[in-house]
């Protein structure tokens, strides 16, 4: 498992939950003799879901426990505000020769599907709830063709939309992208908004959280020519990149080509 989906599974490990919960319930919908097994079926399902969720720690801590990267696995939860959602120790520092880290860059990016070049976002999360307005109406008319029972109907409504929200969640914006290039990691500095910032003049960065006024977003200080303090804002929801991504992004390029901020 790489650094991203360990990162993402702890960001997402609630949604087990929800899902277990839901086959549970769906489970009991059915009560005919002919639906005994699929019951059993979805019960163990949902039951597999639910110790996934309960042993994401140690599931967790045996992928990441001899990665080179186990450092910026923390560094990143702490800057995304998920280092509250895992109960485990986090490691000790270990010194990296700079000219090892620089050979690890592409290797990590691979490993991670990362792109250094990140485009603007063409559209919003409606094309996601046109895709469940489409399956939905498929579903509907699948059982009008096929005269499914009920709970049958529910059973493949569910399990689509289970799969429609886990492809989302752990899937890539690719089909977002417009083709413009609206940031660039390079190792000698940051490109965004007609800004090049050395990756030695940047001192920090946080996430901001998505509340009723402010979308989610990504705030850089860094040095100026002067040497004052600034600031730039980044809103995610105009890139096509989620927040995982751009956070272990900065992490890995600051750690690499810059001076250590932890």
């Amino acid at each position: 498992m790489s650094v991203k989906n360990s990162i993402r599974f702890v960001e997402y490990s609630s949604v087990f939950v929800l899902c277990a919960f839901l086959l549970m319930v769906l489970s009991l919908v059915g009560t005919d003799d002919t639906q005994i097994h699929v019951n059993f079926y979805l019960l163990g399902v949902s039951a597999i879901l639910f110790l996934v969720y309960i042993f994401k720690d140690k599931i967790i801590y045996s992928r990441i426990k001899h990665s080179r990267y186990k450092n910026l696995f923390w560094q990143v939860l702490e800057k995304i505000h998920l280092s509250e959602n895992i109960l485990m120790e986090q490691p000790a520092e270990r010194a990296v020769p700079k000219a090892q880290k620089q050979n690890q860059v592409d290797s990590f990016i691979r490993e991670n599907g990362l792109n250094t070049k990140i485009g603007t976002r063409r559209t919003h999360d409606y094309i996601i709830w046109a895709t469940v307005g489409v399956y939905l109406l498929g579903v509907y008319a699948a059982n009008l063709l096929l005269s499914l029972n009920a709970s049958d109907t529910a059973l493949i409504a569910i399990l689509g939309l289970m799969c429609i929200s886990f492809g989302y969640l752990f899937g890539n914006y690719n089909f977002f992208r417009s083709g413009g290039i609206a940031m660039e990691f390079t190792p000698e500095a940051l490109i965004v908004q007609d800004n090049s910032l050395g990756w030695d003049k940047i001192i920090d960065w946080q996430y901001n959280r998505r509340d009723s006024t402010n979308n989610s977003s990504v705030t850089i200080f860094y040095y100026n020519t002067f040497l004052e303090v600034q600031s730039l804002r980044i809103e995610l929801f105009q890139l096509n990149i989620r927040k995982i991504d751009l956070v272990l992004l900065l992490s890995h390029f600051k750690e690499t080509y810059g001076k250590n901020i932890y």
